[in-house]
């Protein structure tokens, strides 16, 4: 006889997840269910996400001593895939070792390997893009929408060069706008230097 499934109310997850502002890990113990449970009845609720502090030193010396991401994640409080964003924030290189396949690349774009996130593949892995650009915007992406690479550059995923759209209009984003974002882009990077380095001259053919 197959168990009885659990059915957690709106209300219990209210009480837990939003008004004592408890992470997904602790919400998860209370109601001794799985964090991937929880963020599939944030998702049916219609819950917005909550995001809890890092401390960044913390993080950097718990991921400097190597150790495991789901261990440095009980530690913190958060889910998995929070403390992998944020590693991303603070450009910290992941160690494959530590992620058990963790960031891969396919088809010019990169995937996280994130279990417990609230929509992943069968096999765990989520789009970095998509991710970056619902925890940039505390949302989750909408129904029939996208999440489309300003530059054209699929593996560059800074929150400022996502935009979600609905499927079919980023179609409409030609070549030459995409080119045109990268040489902006490239312009600004050189005023950069120069702002820091004034002794070395702009070149012209910038403007």
């Amino acid at each position: 006889m197959a168990p009885r499934a659990i059915n957690i109310p709106r209300s219990i997850l209210q009480d837990t997840y939003v008004d004592q502002r408890l992470t997904l890990l602790e919400t998860a113990n209370k109601l001794g269910i799985s964090v991937g449970a929880v963020t599939k009845y944030l998702n049916k609720y219609g819950i917005r996400r909550i995001t809890h502090h890092i401390n960044d030193d913390k993080l950097r010396e718990l991921y400097g001593n190597k150790i495991p991401i789901i261990d440095i994640a009980k530690i913190l409080g958060v889910s998995k895939s929070a403390v992998f964003l944020h590693l991303n924030k603070l450009g910290v290189h992941q160690h494959r070792g530590n992620w058990k396949g963790g960031r891969i690349q396919n088809n010019g774009y990169i995937y996280i390997f994130a279990p417990d996130y609230w929509h992943t593949s069968k096999n765990g892995y989520v789009p970095e893009h998509v991710m970056v650009w619902e925890q940039t915007h505390n949302q989750h992406l909408p129904d029939g929408w996208v999440v489309h690479h300003l530059n054209g550059i699929k593996d560059d995923n800074r929150p400022e060069n996502l935009a979600g759209l609905p499927n079919g209009e980023h179609v409409g984003l030609a070549k030459p706008y995409k080119q045109r974002i990268r040489e902006l882009e490239l312009r600004i990077k050189y005023l950069e230097i120069h702002n820091n380095n004034p002794d070395n001259p702009v070149a012209p053919e910038w403007f």
